[in-house]
């Protein structure tokens, strides 16, 4: 079985399976290029399998603008507010984990 990652994965512009990215607070060394991963909705009613092609480590300081703009994000600080939404004790300098993913292999949709 494949690690479930759980994520609000909507997409850019609300286009399911048009996000290839996403930011993830804290270091998470658990996660490699080329594992396959499940991903799923914050809320469970979908989810889909993909490999990870890249895992990049950083500080929400040092995240490159395209990877939060690849997140839907239009700023550095519209990212921070965003991710505080959750985690509300980040900092600039907090620890972040950016995952990349290509190709979906499969995904389902609970009715």
């Amino acid at each position: 079985m494949a690690p479930e990652h759980k994520a609000g994965i909507q997409g850019i512009n609300g286009k399911v399976g048009t996000k290839k990215v996403t930011i993830r607070n804290r270091h998470r060394p658990q996660f490699r290029v080329d594992d396959m991963i499940r991903i799923v909705s914050s809320d469970d009613s979908w989810g889909c399998a993909t490999i990870l092609t890249s895992v990049e480590f950083y500080t929400y300081a040092t995240i490159p603008e395209k990877d939060f703009v690849d997140d839907g994000f239009i700023s550095r600080e519209d990212m921070i507010s965003g991710m505080k939404k959750y985690y509300p004790q980040i900092e600039p300098t907090s620890e972040v984990t950016v995952l990349r993913w290509g190709r979906i292999f499969m995904s389902w949709a609970k009715r």
